[in-house]
């Protein structure tokens, strides 16, 4: 038997916030062979669970999502065969605004994010409590920045989360919840 090249697709989710806790990091392709296929994550190695010949996952800690950037997910099979995917897929770790616990010294809040590459516009989704079941507002932006001018109640715990459209359909991820 001989392994093939692997060949990458897309991750799940597609992208992140900074400081966010442990999560599963799932990659699919083509031609991934259990026991011969390893994640490679910014160019180092990472334990990887064999799902099917089209999708291996790994876990990122929260020290791998510590730091706003871009980093490099690829697939390399051993021989027989094998050898590194012709392409690699980038996987964004965006900055936001305000800080999680920020405490906010006006009553209105600009919401400000990292761009994910790609994204042509942007909702924005705030609520009152951490199930998600109570919202102030939601709305659509081709920009990384939002300000919510209405009064919020001082002191009070807010949740927020945004989501990405490519290619003019909502991709359906959210970010993880901020507050």
């Amino acid at each position: 038997v001989v392994n093939e090249v692997p060949v990458l697709s897309s991750l799940s989710p597609t992208f992140t916030t900074i400081g966010s806790q442990a999560i599963t990091l799932y990659v699919d392709g083509e031609h991934f062979s259990e026991g011969y296929s390893v994640v490679r994550w910014n160019g180092e190695e990472r334990p990887t669970n064999f799902i099917s010949q089209t999708q291996l996952s790994i876990q990122l800690s929260p020290e791998d999502l510590d730091t706003a950037g871009t980093a490099t997910v690829e697939v390399y099979t051993s021989e027989p065969g094998g050898g590194l995917s012709a392409k690699s897929i980038d996987f964004p770790i965006i900055d936001f605004s305000p800080a999680n616990g920020a405490k906010l010294a006006l009553t209105t809040v600009f919401f400000s994010w990292d761009s994910t590459p790609g994204a042509t516009k942007y909702k924005i989704e705030l609520y009152s409590d951490s199930a998600l079941t109570k919202p102030v507002f939601s709305a659509k932006t081709n920009l990384l920045v939002y300000a919510y001018l209405t009064p919020l109640v001082d002191g009070k715990t807010y949740y927020w989360r945004i989501q990405p459209m490519y290619a003019g359909v909502w991709s359906g991820e959210w970010s993880p919840v901020l507050y």
